[in-house]
C-alpha cells in the first residue's frame, strides 16, 4: 500500500508503534513541552483504509480529479492522558486491545481500548525510580515485558501474575548509566538486548541474573537497538555517535557493518521484518533513512570519489538507499508492520505523525 497517512497531536511525539492484530491501528506517545515537564497523551489511531477505496472509486467515475499521491485519513480511535509525558508505548501481543506506555514519573501504565476512560489506565506499575524510557513486549512468551529505564535498571513484568502483588518478576542491574532500551528477540522468548548511557549493548537471558555478553559498542551513548528478524545473532545499535552498527553476537570484537550518514544522534532503529539485509533509522536531524547494512560504508565512501574496485572510476553502491525529510523537529518515534511489507511509521517533536511506504511518494511536512 503506497498511500501515506498523517496525523497531528497537540504534543510533541515521542513513539509509535503499529498494532501486531490489525493493519489500520496505530499507537503513538506523546509528551507536553518536549517531554521536560507537563503533561502526557497515549493515542490509538485508525487508518481509514476504506477511503482509499472510495477515493479510487470516485477517481473512476471522473466525480473528483485526482492529483498528488493516495493518502488516508488517521483519526483518533482512543486516547489516554496523563500527569506526565509518555517516552514510549507497546501493543500487548495475546490481547488486541491492550498496551503499555512508559511514564515520565517511572510508572508503566497499562490501556485497554476497548473500555472507556473512565475505566483507564487497568494498572499502573510503580517501581522505577525515574523515568521509563522504553517498554518491549515479549513477542514469543506473550505474557510479560520489559521496561527499561532512566535509574539504571530493567524490570520484568507480567500483568496476570501480578495482579495481587503488583511487584515486578525481576530487576536487572548492571548498566551504569541511563538504559535507554531493552528489546526482546523475536528468536528466543527469555532473551533480550539493552543498550545504555554506558556506551555498551548487553545480551541477557531473563532467567540469569547477570548478562550473558557485554560489548562497547560505540564511543558516545547508545540510543537504541534492534533484532534481526531472520538472522537470531545479527542486532543492531544507534548511538549519539551518528552511526548505526550491526553486531554478530557471537563475535562481538568488531561490528558486521557501520552505517554513516546521519548529522546527529540516531534516535530508532527498526529492522525490516520482511527482509533480512534492510534496517530503517530515526535522527535528531529529523530524518528517517532506509539502509542496506549488508553494503559497507568503505564501498559508499569509495562512491563519493567515484573509484570501483582497484581504484578505477566507476559507480559503487550505498548502504543509504532512502532519506525521507517530513519531519521540521527531531524525529524520534519509528515503526515497521509486520502485517504490511514496506509500511512504516514515524512521529517527532514537530508533533507530527506519518504513515508511508518505503517504495511509495514521499509524505508531506505538516505545517
Amino acid at each position: 500500500m503506497a498511500a501515506t497517512s498523517h496525523f497531528r497531536t497537540p504534543f510533541n511525539g515521542y513513539s509509535v508503534k503499529f498494532s501486531p492484530f490489525f493493519a489500520d491501528r496505530i499507537a503513538v506517545s506523546a509528551s507536553q513541552n518536549f517531554g521536560i515537564v507537563g503533561n502526557g497523551h497515549q493515542y490509538v489511531l485508525r487508518r481509514e483504509l476504506n477511503a482509499l477505496n472510495n477515493n479510487n472509486t470516485n477517481n473512476n467515475n471522473n466525480n473528483f480529479p485526482h492529483s498528488g499521491p493516495a493518502t488516508l485519513p488517521l483519526v483518533e480511535e482512543a486516547r489516554f492522558e496523563t500527569a506526565d509525558g509518555i517516552f514510549d508505548c507497546a501493543w500487548s501481543e495475546e490481547s488486541e486491545n491492550v498496551l503499555v506506555s512508559a511514564s515520565g514519573d517511572g510508572s508503566a501504565k497499562l490501556w485497554d481500548v476497548s473500555r472507556p476512560p473512565f475505566q483507564n489506565p487497568l494498572r499502573s506499575f510503580n517501581e522505577h525510580e525515574a523515568e521509563i524510557y522504553t517498554v518491549s513486549w515479549n513477542p514469543t512468551r506473550k505474557d510479560v515485558f520489559l521496561t527499561a529505564s532512566w535509574d539504571d535498571t530493567i524490570k520484568l513484568w507480567n500483568p496476570r501474575e501480578n495482579a495481587h502483588t503488583r511487584g515486578s518478576l525481576k530487576t536487572f542491574r548492571e548498566h551504569t548509566y541511563c538504559v535507554y532500551a531493552a528489546e526482546w528477540s523475536p528468536h528466543h522468548a527469555d532473551v533480550f538486548a539493552s543498550v545504555s548511557g554506558d556506551c555498551t549493548l548487553k545480551i541477557w537471558d531473563c532467567r540469569k541474573n547477570h548478562s550473558t555478553l557485554s560489548i562497547p559498542a560505540h564511543d558516545f551513548e547508545v540510543l537504541c537497538v534492534d533484532w534481526n528478524k531472520y538472522n537470531d545473532c545479527v542486532v543492531a545499535t544507534g548511538s549519539v555517535d551518528r552511526t548505526v552498527k550491526l553486531w554478530d553476537i557471537r563475535n562481538p570484537k568488531k561490528e558486521l557493518s557501520v552505517l554513516r550518514g546521519h548529522g546527529y544522534a540516531v534516535r530508532r532503529v527498526k529492522m525490516d521484518p520482511f527482509d533480512e539485509d534492510i534496517c530503517y533509522t530515526a535522527s535528531y536531524d529529523m530524518t528517517v533513512a532506509m539502509w542496506n547494512w549488508k553494503i559497507s560504508n568503505t564501498t559508499s565512501i569509495s562512491n563519493t570519489l567515484g573509484l570501483g574496485e582497484g581504484g578505477e572510476r566507476g559507480v559503487q553502491p550505498s548502504p543509504l538507499l532512502r532519506q525521507w525529510r517530513h519531519h521540521t523537529e527531531f524525529a524520534v518515534g519509528l515503526d515497521v508492520s509486520v502485517l504490511n511489507r514496506g509500511e512504516l511509521a514515524s512521529c517527532g517533536w514537530d508533533s507530527s505523525v506519518q504513515v508511508f511506504s518505503n517504495h511509495g511518494p514521499d509524505p508531506l511536512p505538516i505545517l
